[in-house]
């Protein structure tokens, strides 16, 4: 089960962005993340925190784990998670997959254009199921807790 994980993160600023494309912007990405002092970086993980969950008390614990992080791994892990490109290797999986992606009307995509990049991206993957759940954000588990605990038992059966 991928829980609202592109197997290319960059893929969401365009279909043709490559990884080499999306270099300059990882590294631009990484050095802001060192740069920053400790009450800049506080203000940007709120931010960032705001478009992952709904649920305030799960932004809380988003900011303070950024927070708690060694900045180095921190930078590292965002350059290598936008200039990673999975895709090529999708066609070759024989694992059942089940993707769930996220999607709400007051911080995300609208729906069917989330449902366009997920179907598009996963496309290469055989018999992959893809399911958009509504109400949440990039943080499923906390925003919409009963429907992930039910999608999680649907799948292990």
């Amino acid at each position: 089960m991928i829980v609202d994980a592109l197997p290319f993160y960059s893929a969401m600023f365009g279909p043709t962005v490559t990884a080499d494309q999306a270099r300059p912007f990882a590294a631009q990405a990484a050095a802001g993340i060192l740069a920053a002092d400790e009450a800049a970086f506080r203000t940007q993980q709120g931010q960032t925190a705001a478009s992952l969950a709904r649920d305030p008390a799960m932004r809380e614990h988003i900011i303070n784990w950024s927070m708690a992080s060694d900045r180095h791994a921190f930078a590292a892990a965002m350059s290598d998670v936008m200039t990673t490109d999975a895709r090529p290797g999708l066609a070759a999986m024989t694992t059942p997959v089940t993707a769930l992606y996220a999607t709400d009307p007051d911080g995300g995509p609208p729906p069917a254009m989330a449902q366009g990049l997920w179907e598009r991206e996963y496309a290469a993957l055989p018999g992959v199921k893809v399911i958009r759940v509504d109400a949440s954000r990039h943080f499923i588990m906390a925003d919409q807790p009963a429907r992930f605990d039910a999608l999680v038992d649907e799948f292990l059966k």
